[in-house]
């Protein structure tokens, strides 16, 4: 079998450290194996984006690019070297999934913009970012995903969002009915489909 075939030696060796018989040969403190596991994370997401991501792709050329219709903000694109790539702005308040979320579309052959949050996301837009995308976490301090949605749109943005959650209950599903253009991933398990969702839209709108 290869699950679990994609696990880099260093988290094994921490796993293995961590469940070792003698207590001297654990981590001696839970910020420890924390501190460790920041030191390994970009080795860990690239091993896990390699195994479930299959080969990279892209790049998507951004809808304006195509059809000469305008995106928000595109008078003050903050990568002018990237401009010409569709963009997606990611809000999340967990640095570990903003990363992993990173990766997942630069992989795809997207320009992807991280926000620590929705007021964050918000203050870019409001700042000037052109996007392409959402993709925004649904639980977050301050605004939640559904605000950052309805005032992203209240800033004219009409373009594709998928909320990454670990929510997924049917009230929570009813909650979005009203939204338009909207998708949802369970971000514990689904994130390897953030790719093709956004793939579909954008093959779609030819790009």
């Amino acid at each position: 079998s290869t699950h679990g075939a994609w696990i880099p030696p260093a988290l094994d060796a921490l796993v293995h450290s961590m469940l070792a018989k003698e207590p001297r040969d654990r981590p001696a403190t839970g910020q420890a194996v924390i501190q460790q596991l920041e030191r390994i994370r970009s080795a860990v997401d690239g091993a896990w984006a390699g195994a479930h991501l299959g080969q990279a792709t892209g790049p998507h050329r951004r809808p304006g690019s195509i059809s000469g219709r305008p995106r928000i903000g595109d008078t003050q694109d903050m990568d002018p070297a990237r401009s010409g790539l569709a963009r997606v702005l990611v809000a999340d308040d967990e640095p570990a999934i903003l990363d992993l979320l990173r990766l997942v579309l630069e992989r795809g052959g997207y320009d992807c913009v991280t926000a620590r949050g929705g007021q964050e996301a918000l203050e870019m837009l409001e700042g000037g970012l052109a996007i392409d995308a959402l993709v925004v976490d649904l639980m977050m301090p301050g605004i939640d995903g559904v605000q950052t949605i309805d005032a992203c749109r209240e800033l004219g943005f009409s373009g594709p969002v998928v909320i990454c959650s670990t929510l997924a209950s049917s009230s929570v599903h009813g909650q979005l009915a009203r939204l338009s253009g909207v998708a949802f991933l369970d971000k514990t398990t689904e994130l390897h489909r953030l790719q093709e969702l956004l793939d579909k839209h954008f093959k779609k709108d030819g790009t």
